[in-house]
């Protein structure tokens, strides 16, 4: 069972939450390079950075209509869990032998008649109403909602650590639910007090205007899609191009179709990706970064796949809830990626919890028919969870749900000469590098304080908690420089808003994994599931992941086959994906791109 509530109290959650040590070496290993005592930020200083990232300023309830969500418990939830984990089991009968969703709509889901009465009466009360797989997706103004469950509604603004700011509906006392909801065994999601989810990327530079960008500028990029596939064995695109198959990009953005045909025509040699967006209740605004990161990652790896953007107004718990719920709802998805996060430690109480159930409910029903789910680790090295004084030890949710393929980052090096496109693999490091205000940059990772170790990683993990990430890629070095690096060494190529950017984080990583999903997909003719059991099966062959990667989060990286800064490694990827043809250099029949 993957049922947080199988694994952890709230008590006891909160406990781990207030035993979490600060930034030190005991973790393992030596201290992370840039976290020595003589260039440490004081404690004063952290101290004021955190309290004004991380304190939520109370202010009025937010103008038009909010959204919520009212969730209904599953039914036989352990025996489809139970299912789940044998389809996903290589030495299982029933590898890979997936559900349908209509068999899983009949035996597993609430009833259609239990939410179409839940949604009937929010109707009756004034409320919008859209009926989802588990839940209703409800949205009124803050007052409406405030009457319908005998509550206060207030607004509280947070700033996150890369700067959004965002402010959310909170119930101040309570909610008194109708007899009926609560005879349904029904909850609300949306309205608590806790910080919404951040993305996982920063803008390292912008290419100025009349500059062209440059990916054989040195060994450390910045890099365009093509020099990963090379760098990494990815499948020779003549092989395998992602085509037929469907990724899902969730984001709290709209990305410019002409962003991604400029991207596609100039780094890829390609027609413009095959990109659509579901627009959840209108849509978020003119994307920033993220999720044109997302797009052009993904597809830079797989051309050939259709992207569907799920585009939110903001990544809310509601609007995160209802994305999933599309994007399993369509039959075409077979991989979905999250490069966004939040402090799992943050959701310690009984409606925190309730919603990560909520959501591993979909994560379960999707990887019962085939759909592989993936989300970023984070980057803010194994210190992931601020508490008001100093960074704490944490992991980030989603990425630490059993059934969510967790992705850490790396910094790439390539070979590199002259006026040549070649960008084989040299070598790769993980060291943190402290950013002051008492954050590190650095692959996300640790151990989960909620989600027990699943079996797949008995012999890997010798703690008893979910061991993250799962595996690595590329997410760049250095915000500001560091390291003997420029600003933009290390990065990304992304175009955005009519112009080239050099992106970082494990927001760049995550969705070159799904790219590479997609690839086994194609291969393997079949959406691949839950991952996990597979790839920890065949991380001890040769050949599967690299592993002598030196680096450092807080933990050590080791001789072993998983560590919490690197996971498993970083793919070979034509071993991944399946085939023995991979990608040569940039420009080629192989590999057509910049």
């Amino acid at each position: 069972m993957n049922r947080l509530t199988a694994r952890l109290s709230v008590a006891a959650l909160g406990a781990i939450l207030a035993s979490c040590a600060g930034h030190d070496a005991s973790l393992g290993g030596v201290p992370p390079v840039g976290g020595t005592a003589a260039n440490a930020p004081s404690a004063a200083g952290l101290q004021n950075a955190l309290d004004l990232e991380r304190a939520p300023i109370p202010v009025a309830a937010p103008a038009g209509d909010v959204p919520i969500a009212v969730v209904l418990p599953m039914r036989n939830r352990a025996e489809l869990e139970a299912k789940a984990a044998q389809i996903g089991d290589p030495s299982s009968p029933q590898f890979r032998h997936f559900l349908t969703r209509q068999y899983i709509a009949d035996t597993y889901d609430p009833r259609p008649a239990d939410l179409e009465a839940v949604a009937a009466q929010l109707r009756a009360a004034g409320f919008s109403t859209q009926t989802g797989a588990h839940a209703v997706f409800a949205w009124a103004p803050s007052s409406s909602i405030a009457s319908f469950f005998g509550t206060t509604i207030t607004g509280v603004q947070y700033t996150s650590r890369t700067g959004e700011v965002s402010t959310r509906a909170v119930a101040q006392t309570p909610l008194r639910l109708p007899q009926a909801f609560a005879a349904l065994g029904a909850h609300v999601v949306g309205l608590d007090n806790r910080a919404p989810f951040e993305t996982f990327s920063q803008i390292a530079g912008v290419v100025p205007p009349g500059r062209t960008p440059d990916s054989i500028a040195g060994k450390y990029g910045p890099y365009y899609p093509p020099d990963l596939r090379q760098a990494y064995h990815f499948p020779s695109v003549a092989v395998a191009n992602g085509s037929g198959v469907t990724i899902a990009i969730v984001i709290d953005a709209q990305v410019r179709a002409t962003d991604v045909a400029a991207f596609s025509s100039y780094a890829l040699n390609h027609r413009a990706l095959a990109m659509s967006t579901v627009k959840i209740a209108g849509g978020g605004p003119l994307d920033t970064g993220e999720g044109t990161l997302d797009v052009e990652q993904s597809g830079g790896i797989a051309p050939g796949a259709s992207i569907d953007v799920y585009s939110i107004p903001a990544l809310s718990d509601s609007y995160v809830l209802e994305a999933y719920d599309a994007a399993y709802n369509n039959s075409k998805v077979l991989v979905v990626n999250s490069s966004f996060g939040q402090c799992e430690a943050d959701f310690d109480n009984s409606s925190g919890i309730s919603y990560l159930n909520d959501v591993d409910g979909y994560f379960v029903e999707g990887s019962a028919v085939g759909m592989t789910w993936v989300a970023a680790s984070g980057d803010w090295s194994a210190f992931g969870c601020p508490d008001g004084s100093l960074n704490k030890v944490g992991v980030m949710w989603p990425a630490s749900d059993p059934n969510v393929l967790s992705v850490g980052g790396t910094d790439l090096e390539t070979t590199h000469a002259a006026g040549n496109y070649a960008s084989a693999y040299y070598g790769e490091t993980a060291y943190d590098y402290a950013v002051g205000g008492g954050k590190y940059w650095g692959s996300g990772g640790g151990y989960s304080g909620g989600y027990a170790r699943p079996s797949w990683q008995y012999g890997f993990v010798s703690s008893t908690g979910r061991g993250v990430p799962d595996l690595s890629l590329h997410m760049g070095c250095c915000p500001g420089g560091g390291a003997g690096r420029s600003t933009d060494a290390s990065s990304d190529y992304v175009y955005l808003a009519g112009k080239w950017v050099e992106l970082i984080g494990t927001s760049a990583a995550s969705p070159d994994i799904v790219g590479l999903v997609a690839l086994r997909d194609e291969l393997q003719r079949s959406g691949q599931g839950d991952m996990h059991a597979w790839i920890y099966a065949e991380a001890k062959h040769a050949g599967m992941f690299r592993r002598a990667i030196r680096g450092n989060n807080g933990y050590s990286t080791n001789a072993g086959y998983w560590d919490p800064v690197l996971g498993l490694g970083t793919p070979v990827g034509s071993a991944f994906a399946g085939t023995g043809y991979y990608a040569g250099v940039p420009g080629t029949a192989t590999n057509p791109g910049r």
